[in-house]
């Protein structure tokens, strides 16, 4: 049997519950989720929630450290403390992003066939791009920038494209 052969005459009802929203919104969630997170942390989450945002904004090419402190209500000097620069935390960010959304992916097509699985994993991501796109471009600007991105992005990549063709 081919996969056009399992393909539903309609098609399947989308996104089974899987959320598709802001990385920015998804890290807010997590910090209203951790009352009793210590402050450190919390602080630490604040930072990375104004990075997204930042990021969602400018791109990772125009972002400035003074940025995400005004958008976290920090000083400079508190940024320092959990973060080396700008470029520190653009890779956290993006590596975190792009994990969250394989994980989402994998969720949004678990237990269905083959057609069904790739229209939604596919949907998904389409709506995920959407939802997300300047980090989708600052991503791709780590891409090009920062090989230090590049050596850890490239290896998760991999292992993505190799879950998925075990799949098929």
């Amino acid at each position: 049997m081919t996969m056009t052969d399992q393909s539903p005459a309609s098609p399947p009802n989308p996104q089974r519950g899987v959320k598709v929203r802001a990385y920015a919104d998804t890290l807010r969630s997590e910090l209203k989720s951790s009352p009793s997170m210590r402050k450190g942390e919390r602080t630490r989450l604040r930072l990375r929630i104004a990075a997204a945002e930042a990021l969602e904004k400018s791109g990772y090419q125009d972002l400035k450290v003074a940025d995400i402190c005004k958008l976290a209500g920090v000083s400079l000097g508190t940024f320092y403390i959990y973060f080396t620069d700008k470029e520190d935390i653009s890779v956290g960010i993006a590596l975190d992003f792009v994990t969250h959304l394989y994980d989402e992916a994998s969720r949004a097509s678990n237990g269905l066939g083959d057609w069904q699985a790739v229209y939604e994993t596919n949907l998904f991501f389409v709506k995920a791009y959407g939802a997300n796109p300047g980090l989708m471009r600052s991503h791709v600007q780590l891409q090009s920038l920062e090989p230090a991105f590049r050596a850890v992005w490239e290896p998760l990549h991999q292992e993505w494209l190799n879950r998925l063709a075990r799949s098929i």
